[in-house]
């Protein structure tokens, strides 16, 4: 299918204004006198990516020989959809970000590092090859750390330095399996690898590589820790696109570097549907007892981003069912991209907000859309992609069919429990400091909503038609009522009951979580080193002393 770029020059200046623009308008910022311009400017340079994504080259590949040993850069099936949430999400958060950082001194620092992430983010989603992927997935992940870092607080500091330490481990990883299956494969191409043809010591040393490598981003459970500590950190609409469109990047990498669709891996995928239930289940348990709505929200993308790797595992088992599966994951990442995005930057509005405002009404039903359609409410965008992943899992084989079966609705009760505690956070009366909220943070974030509630449905040549019509059947719309009921029933006994609500009053598990302890551990450890290295001094002083003497 050509669309109206799809000529071969012009192709090759599409993806130039797409990756090389916001990077050219990071640069301009440097220029005292173009400051201006270039801060109204910023957001719009995500725009190229949208019109790409809608009406661009799809599938007609560029090749630009002098960068990175040829890099390659197309419009295919999985880059267009991540192409048009991300570049949505970057320009609307980018719009946003203009009001909410007005008064800042720091904007135009800020405003470099968001331009110089939102092009390596757009950019790794159309790279054909490794090299381009993970070049531009460096610049996302090194620019990013500027995000986090931007109020210098002492927060920030530490949630920093945690990010780019377990950044720089994955982005290892990553390197470590491109080079492997780079060695195998004699290309660096990802249209050209065959993974039938690799050996299977190598093979899952790059599966095993690249999974550590991506989840890291993902937010995959045991190496996920550094979400709950930068979102909270970092601006409200850099959370917005670390959590709905950057956090994705390790989605797209995984369907890149994967053998999926190619090879069955039974044992392969029950690994990964291993990890998704887990962290679908475990974020959820870790996010609850959160007082921070920005720490809950990011508990709740660790917990979201498991169905999506629950999908990608039965894609692994099974080839042939990875068409279905891959609809499923493109569904669920447009689906949370934007209802995630909607959610971080209602924070900020609900702040801004003034307590005694007649339309705070109006901001509360804004954020129990997105929250709601995150829960699969029945005609929102979480049905549509909750249905697809129950389609792919009832297909599956016998026993995985029977377990997902019961599982999901589980992990839907959960995601009902934590957007409640979302709620009820974001909800609570605050003390009226007079705040008077730009009406273009409004604006922004109300289209982020609508959006996150019809996106889906306009886009109906993107669906298969049978998931929508399955999403509009009864049995199918009980299926995703019943888990909210539960949920909300769990929610209600739990603020009707006082030691409950005392227990959650303070968080049980510090954001965080497992990094706790390690730290602790390695904090004891340093202790005792340190210790041990002062007592041989000791020991060792009476010695040194006689020799200097002698």
């Amino acid at each position: 299918m050509n669309g109206p770029f799809s000529m071969p020059g012009l192709n090759h200046a599409v993806w130039m204004v797409v990756i090389g623009g916001p990077l050219l308008a990071a640069a301009a910022l440097a220029v005292p006198k173009l400051r201006r311009f270039v801060l109204w400017l910023a957001p719009w340079t995500a725009a190229p990516a949208v019109l790409v994504a809608l009406f661009g080259p799809h599938g007609e590949q560029s090749t630009f020989d002098a960068f990175l040993l040829g890099a390659r850069f197309a419009a295919d099936p999985v880059a267009r959809v991540f192409l048009l949430f991300t570049g949505l999400l970057w320009l609307i958060a980018g719009l946003y970000a203009t009001s909410y950082l007005r008064d800042d001194p720091r904007k135009v620092r800020f405003f470099a590092f968001f331009l110089a992430a939102m092009a390596g983010n757009l950019g790794l989603e159309a790279a054909q090859d490794m090299p381009s992927f993970y070049a531009l997935f460096a610049l996302m992940t090194f620019a990013s750390y500027g995000l986090v870092l931007h109020t210098g607080s002492n927060e920030a500091r530490r949630a920093s330095l945690i990010y780019i330490v377990m950044a720089v481990l994955g982005e290892a990883a990553l390197f470590a399996a491109m080079i492997t299956l780079t060695s195998a494969t004699n290309t660096m191409v990802f249209a050209e690898v065959n993974f039938a043809e690799v050996e299977p010591a190598s093979r899952n040393l790059a599966m095993v590589l690249a999974m550590i490598g991506l989840g890291v981003k993902a937010g995959v459970i045991g190496i996920h820790m550094w979400l709950p500590l930068a979102h909270p950190a970092a601006p409200t609409p850099a959370s917005a696109v670390l959590s709905g469109a950057m956090i994705k990047a390790g989605v797209i990498g995984w369907i890149r570097f994967l053998p999926v669709g190619q090879l069955d891996l039974p044992e392969a995928g029950t690994v990964v549907i291993v990890l998704g239930l887990t962290s679908a289940v475990a974020a959820v348990l870790f996010g609850i007892s959160q007082t921070n709505p920005k720490t809950v929200l990011a508990y709740s993308s660790v917990s979201q981003m498991g169905l999506i790797t629950i999908a990608l595992g039965l894609g692994l088992r099974n080839a042939d069912l990875w068409p279905a599966a891959m609809g499923a994951v493109l569904l669920y990442a447009l689906h949370h991209s934007l209802a995630k995005g909607a959610l971080f930057l209602g924070v900020g509005v609900a702040a801004a907000m003034p307590s005694a405002s007649g339309p705070r009404a109006l901001v509360r039903i804004g954020l129990l859309v997105p929250a709601l359609a995150l829960a699969g409410v029945p005609l929102t965008s979480g049905s549509v992609a909750k249905t697809a992943l129950k389609g792919v899992a009832e297909a599956a084989s016998t026993g995985w069919a029977g377990a997902l079966e019961i599982l999901l609705p589980l992990t839907a009760v959960g995601t009902t429990v934590i957007m409640s505690r979302f709620l009820f956070l974001v909800w609570r009366p605050k003390e009226d400091r007079g705040h008077q909220l730009p009406p273009k943070m409004m604006l922004t974030w109300a289209a982020l909503v609508v959006l996150s509630g019809v996106a889906i449905w306009i886009w109906p040549s993107w669906l298969n038609a049978s998931i929508v019509s399955k999403a509009l059947e009864f049995p199918k719309m009980w299926a995703l009522v019943w888990p909210v009921l539960v949920g909300g029933t769990l929610t209600v006994l739990v603020v009707r009951s006082p030691y409950l609500r005392r227990r959650f009053g303070e968080p049980v598990v510090p954001a965080g979580d497992l990094l706790v302890p390690l730290v602790s551990l390695g904090e004891a450890v340093l202790s005792v080193a340190k210790g041990m290295v002062e007592r041989v001094q000791r020991t060792a002083e009476p010695f040194f002393a006689k020799v200097r003497s002698n």
